[in-house]
């Protein structure tokens, strides 16, 4: 290798390795915010969660976004601990006009969220128990707690790619089969690609992911 095509590859080297870092750092500051926050609005929130009508019926995905959808302070203070991170996606993805630049951005994007998902799925499951909600969801059982603070990580997450300028299906399918062969530890690429299915045509999912990000699909 010359050494031009050398020192330029090294560029690039470091110049991923300090998108991954931002990434990294966005997350933890996003997660940080999503504390405080709660914190700040707890009796706002337990206020809305007590006004809600109850989910009679059994849990499903859908139902239980609709639910979550009529309890406006715990959506805006979920909405303000991520803007950091979306505005720091969406810049990523303004700058990747092709498809290998937005798959780059989006597996650098899912790393950092595999590395933060039991973080933020046991954050998730403490905001939602602490205020109530699993309880007006009517959602006793542990595990399907904890299936539906995965659901909406994977729905966060989706809508940050899909909301940030992700084209092509084909590049998110190339970044699935990537994770797919690493292996990695918490990411379920197939529940990831469920969601950002579901943020673009299921009307309750696109609303919430929409409410979220501010923005139209």
């Amino acid at each position: 290798m010359e050494l031009k095509a050398l020192l330029e590859q090294l560029v690039l080297e470091a110049e991923d390795e300090a998108t991954q870092a931002q990434l990294n750092s966005a997350l933890q500051v996003a997660f940080n915010n999503l504390g405080t926050g709660f914190k700040k609005n707890k009796e706002d929130i337990e206020q809305d969660v007590q006004q809600a009508k109850e989910l009679k019926e059994s849990f499903t995905v859908a139902a239980t976004i609709s639910l979550l959808l009529s309890m406006p302070s715990i959506i805006k203070m979920i909405a303000k601990a991520l803007s950091a991170i979306n505005t720091l996606v969406k810049k990523l993805m303004k700058k990747s006009n092709q498809e290998e630049d937005q798959s780059k951005v989006l597996q650098m994007l899912l790393t950092a969220a595999d590395k933060w998902y039991n973080v933020y799925i046991k954050g998730f499951m403490w905001i939602l128990q602490t205020s109530g909600f699993y309880q007006k969801a009517n959602i006793t059982d542990k595990a399907l707690q904890r299936r539906f603070a995965e659901v909406l990580y994977y729905t966060v997450l989706a809508g940050l790619a899909v909301h940030s300028g992700i084209q092509s299906i084909d590049a998110v399918k190339q970044v699935a089969s990537d994770f797919s062969e690493k292996g990695l530890s918490n990411i379920n690429m197939d529940a990831f690609l469920k969601a950002k299915d579901s943020v673009v045509s299921s009307a309750t999912v696109k609303q919430f992911a929409n409410v979220l990000f501010k923005n139209k699909i």
